[in-house]
């Protein structure tokens, strides 16, 4: 009888060590359209729908491919194929925010997943970055030494410009959200005749309002990502060096506390961070727009912990054992993480990697331990 009272304790125990494991994760290959040989998922929704890039050759170049489309395993070129385009960004809706630089000349565009449809949207060497829940499409537009942060509204084509924080039109855009809070910063690093002080500030914008993402003093910040929960996450510089720390903001209060990431064992670039705060990003300078992708760590950040993804993959899975993950871009509320890997065969392609199996809960652990208690007591006195 006290094999099996250990037996169920035992069995509760393990199962209770479960909470505390590293996650594990599965690989989806979100393979070129057809014809193509090479592919890149660069953002996820909710749903599992991907906006990414299908490359002609097995070159990952960001500049390089067409913007594509990947649902429920299936890949398709968004508006038959535009020349030089990239896919960056998808909200809950399926609308895509889609970028090209054709013949040199920047063009940022729409899609609508639900009709098939494209929308050109104004301004000629504009560029794309993000989508907004409701279909804003947000960006940047202007020569290199002068960069506007600018809007495309709902189911508008035309386009509007968003003043930065300090009220001068001089910034980038990086990322919007499901509620319409727009990610971007001042930019007086690059402007005409050193007019401005040589900063960078973060801030986040919605409807006119600004709120400020604090730095340390002496430093730059330069924010990548948010979420909808009052988060976002980035890097802050000291002036004049290329050392920077990872930076974490909650502004869900209407007023930013940064924190700094201190626990990091490699130099990490995030790029986003789901509504639970998992992170996902880069070694080095690779964030989410380099032009050219040429990373080798993707990295997770959850719970405190930092894991380098491809001690994450589950080798029991045939095709998640021949995969080797070289940048996370994106990661959604379920925790399905997108970006860029190499499979079995050396292709570079495009995946989603996908929790192998959900964590128990605390409460179903405590009813099996429960459940396991009362059989052997019951057992014991049948005994």
């Amino acid at each position: 009888m006290k094999t099996r009272l250990s037996v169920a304790a035992l069995i509760v125990v393990s199962a209770a060590s479960a909470l505390a494991d590293q996650p594990l994760y599965r690989i989806t290959i979100v393979e070129p359209t057809a014809g193509d040989l090479a592919s890149f998922a660069y953002s996820i929704n909710n749903n599992g729908q991907v906006a990414g890039i299908s490359y002609t050759t097995s070159n990952v170049s960001i500049t390089r491919g067409r913007a594509m489309y990947y649902d429920g395993g299936v890949s398709s070129l968004i508006g038959g194929g535009i020349s030089r385009s990239q896919a960056y960004d998808i909200n809950a809706a399926g609308q895509v925010a889609v970028q090209s630089i054709a013949s040199g000349i920047a063009g940022a565009y729409r899609y609508d997943s639900n009709t098939n449809t494209v929308t050109t949207l104004d301004g000629s060497g504009a560029v794309a970055r993000g989508i907004a829940g409701n279909g804003m499409m947000v960006g940047t537009f202007g020569s290199d030494d002068h960069k506007l942060p600018v809007s495309w509204g709902p189911g508008s084509a035309a386009m509007s410009l968003i003043n930065t924080e300090s009220g001068v039109p001089q910034g980038y855009v990086y990322a919007a959200n499901e509620n319409g809070q727009v990610l971007g910063f001042d930019d007086y690093l690059n402007n005409p005749g050193g007019a401005f002080s040589p900063t960078q500030d973060s801030w986040v914008w919605q409807n006119g309002n600004y709120i400020d993402l604090n730095r340390p003093s002496g430093q730059w910040s330069q924010a990548y990502a948010l979420n909808e929960s009052g988060q976002a996450v980035g890097v802050v510089t000291a002036d004049g060096t290329s050392e920077y720390q990872v930076a974490l903001w909650d502004y869900s209060s209407g007023t930013a506390n940064c924190t700094l990431l201190t626990d990091f064992a490699n130099k990490f670039m995030p790029t986003a961070i789901n509504n639970s705060g998992a992170i996902v990003g880069n070694e080095g300078f690779w964030q989410r727009y380099a032009t050219n992708f040429t990373g080798s760590n993707a990295f997770l950040y959850q719970d405190g912990m930092q894991y380098n993804l491809n001690t994450l993959l589950d080798q029991t899975d045939a095709i998640t054992a021949g995969f080797t993950i070289t940048g996370a871009m994106d990661i959604n509320d379920k925790g399905q993480i997108v970006g860029l890997g190499v499979d079995a065969s050396g292709r570079k392609v495009g995946y989603i990697a996908t929790l192998a199996q959900p964590v128990p809960e605390p409460a179903s652990l405590l009813a099996m331990g429960g459940f396991l208690s009362a059989m052997a007591l019951r057992r014991r006195r049948r005994s």
